[in-house]
């Protein structure tokens, strides 16, 4: 679906009373989502790998840990994950939504069952190591103090505002051990790029702020932070960064806007076009 349809169509859910825009939105985001699980489970799978390598040349080991996700998404994959084959004790999943259902679990665990027979044989319904808390904010109800071994996230920070960034963090300093670690993945590129070839991963730097806020809306909200200022919100709630990685086009791409906004001339190329970004974060 080109941008500019879906873009009606969300601003369209924007104008209605805030509980039918959700109702329709998530309504509209299931059926969907509901027919690339499987491929889901695979995205998953490829971007904790990475984390997990990355991981063991640090000596991190998430065996008997307490994590945090941020942003469950539709389905628990990535507790699955934690649980069965990092060998994490317990995961408490967070999301401003609630997505879970009886029908989505049912789904999830027929295909884990199929994929992994042996780790997976005696799986019914969400097991009692996952805590699923929905429609909560991590801000206003954070796990208890010297609680949570890791915070993970998995292309969400990018759909958070700035100010909220620097309040999850800063509450996390409380609520991690003295040793805890954040795992974040981060995807800063044009998400409406990903719908519509015609727009380039790069194409909402061309806009001031108050340009991009009319054509955003509550439902694809983009922070649009680039690489350095992601590490700045980090080292100012207190940790240092001891794992960083992005990746870069080869050359300038010839569809980056041929002009951007003011906000963002400050930047290199490399800081403007940083990818798939990864972040492992200690406290400083």
């Amino acid at each position: 679906m080109k941008y500019i349809y879906r873009q009606t169509l969300f601003k369209i859910l924007a104008k209605l009373p805030i509980n039918l825009g959700d109702f329709f939105y998530h309504s509209l985001q299931k059926a969907i989502g509901s027919l690339d699980l499987n491929k889901f489970v695979e995205r998953q799978q490829k971007d904790l790998e990475k984390v997990t390598k990355v991981a063991e040349k640090l000596n991190i080991s998430f065996e008997n840990s307490t994590v945090v996700e941020i942003g469950s998404g539709w389905a628990p994959v990535t507790p699955y994950i934690f649980i069965h084959f990092l060998k994490a004790l317990r995961v408490l999943t967070y999301d401003i939504n609630e997505h879970y259902s009886q029908n989505r679990i049912k789904e999830l665990n027929n295909i884990f069952i199929n994929k992994f027979p042996k780790e997976f044989k005696n799986i019914n319904g969400l097991p009692d190591s996952i805590r699923y808390f929905p429609n909560t904010d991590i801000i206003k109800n954070p796990p208890k103090s010297g609680s949570v071994d890791f915070v993970y996230s998995r292309n969400v920070l990018e759909h958070i505002s700035p100010n909220n960034l620097f309040s999850i963090h800063k509450i996390a300093i409380d609520f991690l051990k003295p040793n805890g670690k954040l795992i974040h993945l981060v995807s800063p590129s044009d998400h409406r790029a990903y719908s519509d070839k015609t727009l380039s991963l790069w194409d909402f730097l061309q806009y001031g702020q108050g340009q991009w806020d009319r054509i955003q809306t509550r439902f694809d909200y983009h922070n649009r932070l680039r690489l350095p200022q992601y590490i700045d919100i980090f080292e100012k709630t207190g940790y240092k960064v001891i794992y960083k990685f992005h990746d870069n086009p080869s050359e300038i791409p010839k569809n980056f806007p041929k002009k951007i906004d003011d906000e963002f001339e400050s930047f290199s190329i490399e800081e403007l076009t940083a990818g798939s970004l990864i972040f492992i974060l200690e406290k400083n």
